[in-house]
């Protein structure tokens, strides 16, 4: 992800408890954006992994939320399967529930389901990468995504 001047990370750094997918508590790492301005949307990143593992390895990486919306909102991570589009006009095809033909979602676990996150913080989100023992050779893929809650009022959620 490229960082500009206005976005440097400050120093300072905390963690916070946000709810897992098994309904326990974790703790996040978070960092305060020095200088963020409001662009009433977040990012996620890094937008590309590529891992070698073999079945039965295990292996964690960390994706990185920040939210530019200017005010506190809460956030959904979600996992899904992709792959190429059916025509030249769709590049990429999300899978939603359904499981895509080369699936790597089920491989994957958010450390949270759910955050909250004041505007201008950046965390810092586990996802963990399990390949199961009788994995079938060959590419896989998958998307960890974020969508944002709506507070009452609001039009449409944004999500990427």
């Amino acid at each position: 992800m490229a960082q500009n001047a206005e976005d440097a990370t400050s120093s300072e750094s905390s963690s916070f408890s946000s709810s897992s997918s098994e309904g326990t508590e974790q703790q996040l790492r978070i960092e305060p954006q020095a200088n963020m301005p409001v662009r009433n949307d977040f990012q996620l990143g890094p937008t590309r992994f590529e891992l070698e593992l073999a079945p039965g390895e295990t292996r964690t990486l960390e994706v990185e939320l920040t939210s530019r919306m200017g005010k506190r909102s809460t956030y959904t991570i979600e996992k899904e399967d992709f792959g190429p589009g059916e025509n030249e006009n769709e590049q990429t095809k999300l899978y939603g529930n359904l499981s895509g033909p080369y699936s790597a979602k089920e491989w994957l676990n958010s450390a949270v389901t759910t955050l909250s996150i004041e505007h201008g913080e950046r965390v810092f989100i586990p996802i963990t990468i399990s390949i199961p023992l009788d994995a079938d050779p060959g590419d896989h893929y998958a998307a960890i995504m974020a969508k944002r809650d709506l507070n009452e009022g609001e039009g449409n959620p944004g999500g990427i």
